[in-house]
């Protein structure tokens, strides 16, 4: 039902706070940010998948 109900409004507030993260963690990231980088992008990604 999550899907029924949700919209771009449930996962594009989550790309700003990616955003920031990069800000955040600058060009070279250590590894633990890079990890957590990863791990969000897909997590954002699959829920944008369209079902």
């Amino acid at each position: 039902m999550a899907f029924e109900r949700g919209g771009p409004e449930r996962f594009l507030p989550s790309f700003q706070l990616v955003a920031e993260l990069f800000r955040a963690l600058g060009a070279d990231p250590p590894d633990v940010g890079a990890i957590a980088i990863g791990w969000l992008s897909a997590h954002i990604m699959t829920r944008r998948r369209p079902s």
